[in-house]
């Protein structure tokens, strides 16, 4: 089963400081209404405001997202914690072959994958190929930042095992920045 979180068609992403787009939770066409992040209240968590995940960059929806996620893999799932300007774009999940991701954005367009779980087969490599630039960390995980070619870094803890984690930016932000939001994932509670 294969869970998505996107937005809505036609709406565009223009994020404000006060507010992010408001996503729609989709489901598969295999999956059943009681499987879905948008079931009941009864059968799902709830992103409280006393919970780490009213700390995720996103709308209420989003944060939900996260704290359903987290109830169904396996693993520790982590959100991004970003400044303002920066929105949720994109995120599924895949229990069946174990993997997260989460792509964000900001207002000038950069945009920052989180990958969770099984890293190897999602990414099609295992990072080997990419060169170490430093140690980093990733909410307290000790892991490694790594060059990915056209300016872009990522850093990447366990990425042989499951669970394995990387945050990533392609190209427009600085190592500095790559290893500052990377540090500041947060681990979302299971319910």
């Amino acid at each position: 089963m294969t869970v998505y979180i996107t937005l809505p068609p036609g709406e565009t992403a223009t994020p404000t400081a006060e507010a992010t787009p408001s996503p729609t939770a989709e489901k598969s066409p295999s999956e059943s209404p009681a499987e879905s992040p948008s079931a009941s209240p009864s059968e799902s968590p709830s992103a409280a405001p006393t919970s780490p995940a009213a700390s995720c960059t996103g709308s209420e929806a989003h944060k939900e997202y996260f704290v359903n996620a987290a109830k169904d893999l396996p693993w520790d799932v982590y959100c991004a914690v970003l400044p303002s300007g920066w929105w949720l774009q994109e995120a599924y999940y895949h229990r069946a072959d174990e993997y997260l991701f989460v792509r964000y954005r900001n207002n000038a367009g950069v945009e920052v994958l989180l990958l969770e779980g099984r890293l190897c087969d999602v990414l099609s490599t295992c990072m080997d190929m990419f060169p170490v630039l430093d140690s980093a960390s990733f909410d307290g995980l000790a892991g490694t930042m790594r060059g990915i070619g056209g300016g872009g870094r990522g850093v990447f803890v366990n990425p042989h095992s499951v669970p394995g984690y990387a945050f990533v930016n392609i190209t427009g932000l600085s190592q500095a920045k790559v290893a500052e939001y990377a540090a500041a994932v947060i681990k979302v509670p299971k319910p």
